[in-house]
């Protein structure tokens, strides 16, 4: 690929002030064929072709920089032409072949995006109790206790639609924890209030 320019070091120029004129012309010759031309220099004498060969490895290096310069500037050509013709076909308006095909699909990421819940399958339940408990069988039963419940009443909490999954899991595995902490003291007073009411209030204590 033929070059309009190239970069000519001043080590070049310091390399040749010990050659004679005809050898300075000779090695800028063979310099500029090279680097312009990609031509390599004829018979030289032994002096000039020691010289380019010393220079050479510079020239090859500042070669391939172009090489990659001029295909870096091809590709972002490319990429610019690619978002003008995206823009162009999405400005043109869309037929309306499928609308019917994709209306679920819309209508999905539409609810996601305002934040409207969604009722998760068992399986997304399971994965988020197995996060927080651990993957035992009490888990997955648990989860599904949670799935039943919540799913008989249309995914409620009170009056209101459930807003976060997560949130609503949690909740119950606090709620459960609680329950348990409280069975047992519930138990002691309930065996208490049966003792007290069996005892014979008319003997004197």
């Amino acid at each position: 690929m033929q070059r309009d320019s190239f970069i000519f070091y001043r080590s070049f120029f310091e390399a040749t002030k010990p050659l004679s004129q005809e050898q300075k012309a000779e090695l800028f010759d063979a310099i500029c064929g090279y680097a312009l031309d990609n031509n390599c220099p004829n018979e030289n004498s032994p002096i000039v072709t020691a010289m380019f060969s010393l220079i050479k490895p510079q020239l090859d290096a500042n070669y391939k920089r172009f090489l990659n310069g001029t295909k870096g500037a091809k590709i972002k050509q490319e990429l610019s032409k690619a978002k003008a013709n995206a823009k162009q076909t999405q400005s043109k308006p869309k037929a309306n072949v499928n609308v019917n095909v994709n209306d679920n699909v819309n209508v999905n990421d539409n609810e996601k995006k305002r934040g409207r819940f969604i009722a998760p399958s068992l399986l997304d339940v399971q994965e988020l109790f197995i996060k927080k408990l651990g993957n035992t069988e009490k888990t997955k039963l648990e989860a599904e206790q949670f799935y039943n419940f919540y799913g008989a009443k249309g995914w409620l909490i009170g009056k209101n639609k459930m807003k976060s999954l997560p949130h609503a899991v949690i909740n119950w595995i606090t709620r459960k924890k609680i329950e348990q902490y409280e069975k047992p003291n519930k138990e002691a007073r309930t065996e208490q209030l049966q003792a007290s009411t069996n005892r014979e209030f008319g003997v004197s204590l």
